[in-house]
């Protein structure tokens, strides 16, 4: 997400908006274990020319109880990735917590964050080869995840 045009998402269901890059096709889908709401937001990560890299951005917006700390956080992403294996935890700011870990398939880097009344889950779920590359546009996409006004 580096280069090229952006767009603001705004999703009045879920009470966020968050910004992206304008090439990725956008789909609604079921909500994981541990969402709630209707549906979850995913964008097909694709290349500056179009290409599929096999990667994804999931957006969630979690339901009660929320995770309080990074092992509650762990046992939820582990619901929705059975075989996700940490290796990475920060969950130094208060209301945020960072999972970084991996499937046997996939390298996944998950944010959950408090916004508002609710908390949101971010996901990037790539092939390992695809997620170094993503990983700053993947952060660039979580600092911008803002709550609604009411």
């Amino acid at each position: 997400m580096e280069a090229g045009p952006k767009k603001l998402y705004v999703d009045a269901n879920l009470g966020c908006s968050v910004t992206i890059a304008a090439q990725w096709p956008r789909r609604f889908v079921a909500v994981p274990p541990g969402g709630a709401g209707t549906y979850a937001v995913r964008w097909m990560i694709k290349t500056s020319d179009g290409g599929h890299t096999g990667s994804l951005l999931e957006l969630t917006r979690l339901a009660r109880p929320y995770p309080q700390n990074a092992e509650a956080a762990l046992q939820l992403v582990k619901r929705q990735w059975p075989a996700f294996v940490v290796t990475g935890v920060d969950d130094r700011t208060p209301g945020r917590i960072d999972l970084v870990g991996h499937t046997a398939h996939l390298t996944l880097a998950v944010h959950l964050a408090t916004l508002g009344e609710h908390w949101f889950e971010l996901v990037l779920a790539a092939p390992p080869e695809q997620f170094d590359p993503l990983r700053r546009s993947f952060d660039r996409v979580a600092e911008s995840l803002a709550a609604l006004p009411k």
